[in-house]
């Protein structure tokens, strides 16, 4: 509790005195001796609490509410200004009336002192402000001069005899003063907060630091605050638009509700043209019933007409019935329509035109919104996936609104050109790949059948020398008269080796070729796809430069950062 100003109408020997008290400051009344500081002093208490009935003072026989009274029987009366749990009151009691008020000053001085009583003449205005009875609050919180004086303080220091000698006008004896002094020293060692004991200069030193981190954290509150206004605009936003929706959707069912009307109209015509031919047709069935010797050909087509005039009679009585029900549709919500949209009576064919082309094109917008919705929610699941903290990129965002509309449908282009090259460059790689696989497959199954031409003609080599040598025998065997038959064995060897010779290398050659053009197209495959590889890295580095461009306008690191 913190106590603003104390009047003093009158008090003792005090008449019309005002005393304001500076918060979080010692406030040291300085005046001559008898002017009235303990009165003062005891004003505070005695507007708290009020004197208690029948207490005397110790110096007389008056009672201490009669000892103060003012002289020539003059108004009787003080009040207090107090800050108690930020909330202004002022008190004020009239002794001589035995009366206290309490008023709100934070509400147009309201009177709030029923909230100090406990019942009928029952004051607890200082119990509920300071938690303490009279007698309590007097022993602790306020002690006067002559009780400061019982602590025999002799104070030797300059300064307190300076405060004495200004407060008493004495020379450097035990005043309240220098008692006053060493109760402040004291308190200064041993302030008592949160129920432990500190010195005032570090607990002050803690305070400041703990009021640091409240003001910083007050700032972060601050900034959440702006960013709650932001949302808050965007919720304003998407009201206006869904209000605006809602008209959207009102004039299409007006306009509905019209089209129904009309058709309603029509049908009412047409039955009204069927009533008028029922209506002949009576009054001609009349005029033929006085005929004698009615035709019997005319009889049937009477009977014929009368039956279908039976028959749209039924129609008609159905018709009836339920325009009778669409009438009165039609008027509950034209009665409806008119209450709700005054005005509808001068509505033009160029305002009916005009807002529906207004409402087709909130309609794409509406479609636009959505769409941008749906990206939008796409975007975030990915971040989410991504495990990406939105907090962090809330500089990313102050950068790409840096950017320009051009600058930012570029930056898109680009990434997506990048995204598609790098996967071009990934289906390139692939592509070669697989070339090369097929390049071996070939050179593999080439050796494969190299190997075997290459058996075949040792084979063949080893038939043909074989032959020779089955001939020579026979040749040597028989006695044949074959000249040099040695001679001829030796030229059927060599034959047969460049017989096997000519099939080895002929082989060999096939081997060779197999499968050659799959094996070309292989290689230009793999050629093509390289290069096309290099030209694809060029283009990304090209365009990652673009980016770097745009990422710096933004302020933001790098391209893939933007």
């Amino acid at each position: 509790m913190w106590i603003e100003r104390i009047e003093l109408e009158g008090f003792g020997n005090l008449t019309g005195e005002k005393i304001e008290f500076r918060e979080d400051r010692l406030n040291l009344v300085l005046e001559r001796n008898e002017y009235g500081k303990s009165t003062i002093a005891e004003a505070i208490w005695a507007v708290l609490y009020d004197y208690p009935p029948g207490q005397r003072t110790s110096e007389s026989k008056l009672k201490e509410r009669d000892a103060r009274k003012p002289l020539a029987a003059g108004t009787f009366k003080a009040c207090l200004d107090i800050v108690h749990k930020a909330r202004k009151l002022r008190v004020v009691r009239d002794f001589n009336e035995k009366t206290v008020r309490v008023f709100d000053r934070g509400k147009g001085d309201c009177e709030v002192t029923g909230e100090f009583l406990s019942g009928p003449n029952r004051d607890e205005v200082g119990l509920k402000l300071t938690g303490m009875s009279r007698d309590l609050f007097r022993r602790t919180c306020f002690v006067g001069q002559r009780e400061l004086a019982e602590y025999g303080f002799a104070g030797d220091l300059d300064l307190s005899a300076l405060l004495q000698s200004i407060a008493d006008g004495s020379g450097a004896a035990t005043t309240t003063s220098a008692t006053a002094l060493s109760v402040l020293e004291d308190a200064q060692s041993h302030f008592s907060y949160m129920g432990k004991k500190y010195k005032v200069d570090r607990l002050i030193a803690e305070l400041s630091a703990r009021r640091d981190e409240l003001s910083e954290r007050v700032a972060r509150l601050e900034a959440d605050r702006a960013r709650a206004g932001e949302d808050l605009r965007r919720l304003t936003e998407l009201e206006k638009a869904l209000a605006d929706e809602d008209k959207r959707i009102k004039s299409a069912e007006y306009f509905h509700l019209c089209l129904e009307a009309a058709e309603l109209d029509a049908r009412l015509m047409k039955a009204q043209e069927r009533l008028l031919r029922v209506s002949d047709l009576k009054r001609q069935l009349g005029e033929l019933s006085g005929c004698e010797n009615f035709p019997i050909e005319r009889y049937r087509k009477v009977q014929e007409l009368w039956t279908t005039r039976c028959a749209r009679l039924s129609d008609y009585e159905r018709l009836k019935g339920e325009l009778d029900a669409k009438e009165k549709h039609v008027q509950a919500r034209e009665m409806e329509i008119r209450e709700r949209w005054e005005g509808l009576s001068q509505f033009s064919t160029d305002d009916a035109q005009m807002i529906a082309s207004t409402a087709r094109t909130l309609q794409n917008v509406l479609l636009e919104l959505e769409e941008a919705e749906q990206k939008r929610k796409g975007e975030l699941e990915q971040v989410k996936l991504e495990k990406i903290d939105l907090d962090n990129l809330s500089g990313v965002r102050k950068a790409l609104l840096n950017l320009d509309a051009r600058d930012i449908d570029d930056a898109y282009a680009y990434n997506a050109m990048i995204n598609s090259a790098r996967e071009q460059i990934g289906e390139c790689e692939r592509s070669v790949w697989r070339a090369r696989m097929i390049q071996q497959e070939i050179d593999e199954q080439r050796k494969t059948k190299a190997a075997s031409y290459r058996n075949i003609a040792i084979l063949l080599g080893f038939v043909i020398v074989f032959l020779a040598a089955v001939y020579a025998g026979v040749v040597v065997g028989l006695k044949l008269a074959v000249t040099h038959p040695i001679s001829v064995g030796a030229a059927v060897c060599a034959l047969g080796a460049v017989v096997t010779l000519a099939v080895n290398c002929l082989l060999i050659f096939q081997a060779r070729a197999y499968r050659l053009a799959d094996y070309e197209k292989a290689s230009d495959d793999e050629q093509r796809q390289s290069a096309l590889g290099q030209e694809l890295h060029s283009k990304i580095m090209g365009l990652e430069i673009k980016l770097e461009d745009i990422a710096r306008k933004a302020g933001v690191a790098n391209g893939a950062e933007l």
